[in-house]
């Protein structure tokens, strides 16, 4: 007599006729122990169908929670300078260092405008 075993598990034990499911088909063992799923020693029962259209959207649901005040982020702690780059590089407060703030062109701006 076939029993129903639920949702294919590669761990449990399956016998004769016992039926599985697994990714929306359901399956049939053709003798004790049949190995994995889907496998030759399982006959398929019921296959999973195509996706059907995508139907109206629905109402809005309301709002959740809010949820819980995550950590803080990393915060500058000081600055690097590149003087030959014309860069200032920041030093976060987790250890790493943050993208650095190109400034050539605002002293290239800086010294057209000064100059008289």
């Amino acid at each position: 007599m076939p029993t129903i075993r639920g949702t294919y598990d590669a761990e449990a034990r399956y016998q004769h006729l016992d039926i599985v499911a697994t990714d929306g088909s359901s399956f049939i063992a053709l003798k004790d122990e049949p190995g994995l799923c889907p496998g030759p020693d399982r006959q398929l029962i019921a296959s999973a169908g195509r996706r059907g259209r995508i139907g109206p959207m629905g109402p809005r649901g309301e709002r959740g929670e809010t949820g819980h005040k995550g950590d803080p982020g990393p915060t500058i702690l000081d600055w690097g300078i590149d003087r030959a780059a014309y860069q200032a590089v920041p030093i976060m407060s987790d250890g790493t260092l943050g993208p650095p703030l190109v400034l050539r062109g605002l002293f290239e701006q800086f010294h057209q405008e000064t100059r008289g």
